[in-house]
């Protein structure tokens, strides 16, 4: 018969051994990230004709596809919004979505519309997929929903400006 003791050893091993599991995972996690380019690195590495645009901070915005006038310009935060006009639709929404990843600063983008869409497409699946293992690690590593998404934030941000040395 286990005593209370007993009872106490068996979950604190228990309790440790969850906890070693967990720094073995965050150590792969950390790793796979390390080989993982940050956003930045990979964009230019997309392109060999490439520009370097200056994105503000602010919350981004991209008026639709259909307004003569405003189609190829981003805006970026409120009162007032800083306009950031691009040279085409396609590198309006390249801009609008890396920006929206929450890239700022100086960023490589293709100097061509054609290269723009081909980039976006590639982009949105690094995203898809990124997204995808990363509520798949998320879900392994927190057992409450709060905690998941506070992991998951966590390893957006690397996914995006990479590890801080």
């Amino acid at each position: 018969m286990k005593t209370k003791s007993d009872l106490s050893t068996e979950r604190l091993r228990i309790m440790i051994k969850r906890q070693g599991d967990l720094w073995s995972e965050g150590l792969s996690i950390a790793e796979m990230f390390e080989k993982q380019k940050p956003l930045g690195a990979w964009l230019e590495d997309q392109t060999d004709e490439s520009k370097i645009s200056e994105l503000p901070e602010g919350e981004p915005r991209l008026p639709d596809a259909s307004n003569f006038f405003e189609a190829t310009t981003v805006y970026f935060g409120k009162k007032p919004a800083i306009s950031h006009v691009c040279s085409s639709r396609a590198e309006a929404e390249l801009v609008y979505a890396i920006s929206r990843a929450g890239l700022r600063g100086a960023v490589s983008i293709p100097a061509s519309e054609t290269e723009c869409s081909r980039v976006l497409k590639a982009l949105e699946s690094r995203f898809r997929e990124g997204r995808k293992r990363m509520e798949e690690m998320a879900e392994q590593l927190a057992g409450t929903d709060k905690l998941r998404e506070q992991i998951a934030t966590v390893l957006h941000r690397w996914f995006i400006i990479g590890k801080k040395n």
